[in-house]
């Protein structure tokens, strides 16, 4: 979490930060295109033929066999983004990668053990759109985190130019706001690492944004929410647990016997 803070530490010795001296980056919006496969796009009905030769190829046993053609008709039926369909079709057998992940994925507990042959006109919608929201939500999670680590590091390659260039005169607030600035963006990149904390939806939207972090952090800055809070649940937890720690450690009291007391 301070690693962004060692660079202000070492250059200039400071230990403390402020909000204060914006700096405005740009942000540009990006369209589909700019995150899908660099390709040829193909269409989702060449896809599922492409998918469906594939299962030919492999000659399954009967009831995998029936698996299979029952996940690629839940895929066909399922609306797919052109990114999607574009990394699926690289895949060598979608329907065999689509089985496994039924297998990982399935609820012993409402219809025990997986068995081949257990998916049908019932499920396979529902499975099919669960793989392509995991695996899609996966990706696009990658992509989020890469951008903006990507703009982390060049903010701040950005600061160490201005600290080190002689010409560059930065005031001691600004040092701070940037140094508290740089540590708000870490502890979002770090939020955007966990796959979950995002739905497609959401990730989708945060991609059009070239700079995510710049734009969360122009956001978080006009809010009225501020990080005391959370040092102050983090400082008394501590202290608490501080004490648990000394109450265990204590030795306890032992009283003199009462004959010994006796003048």
């Amino acid at each position: 979490m301070f690693r962004v803070l060692d660079i202000f530490a070492e250059l200039r010795g400071l230990s403390f930060f402020a909000e204060n001296d914006p700096i405005n980056l740009d942000r540009p919006l990006l369209d589909e295109k700019d995150f899908i496969p660099a390709k040829p796009s193909v269409s989702q009905n060449e896809l599922i033929a492409k998918a469906e030769a594939a299962v030919e190829k492999s000659n399954p046993e009967r009831a995998k066999k029936s698996d299979k053609g029952s996940l690629l008709l839940g895929l066909e039926n399922t609306p797919l983004s052109q990114m999607m369909i574009d990394f699926l079709y690289e895949k060598e057998d979608v329907a065999e990668e689509m089985l496994e992940f039924v297998k990982e994925n399935w609820n012993y507990e409402d219809f025990g053990d997986f068995e081949y042959g257990s998916i049908d006109f019932t499920n396979m919608e529902e499975i099919a759109e669960h793989y392509v929201n995991t695996l899609e939500n996966k990706l696009l999670s990658a992509q989020l985190y890469e951008r903006a680590e990507k703009e982390l590091s060049v903010f701040i390659e950005q600061l160490k130019t201005e600290i080190i260039t002689p010409d560059i005169e930065i005031s001691n607030d600004g040092i701070c706001s940037r140094a508290y600035k740089l540590t708000v963006m870490n502890e979002m990149l770090c939020y955007m690492e966990g796959e979950e904390n995002f739905d497609v939806d959401e990730l989708r939207a945060l991609l059009t944004l070239e700079n995510p972090l710049d734009y969360l952090l122009d956001v978080w800055t006009d809010s009225d929410v501020s990080i005391k809070e959370g040092i102050i649940d983090v400082m008394r937890n501590s202290v608490d647990e501080l004490m648990r720690s000394l109450e265990d450690t204590e030795p306890e009291f032992e009283s003199e016997d009462e004959d010994e007391m006796e003048i």
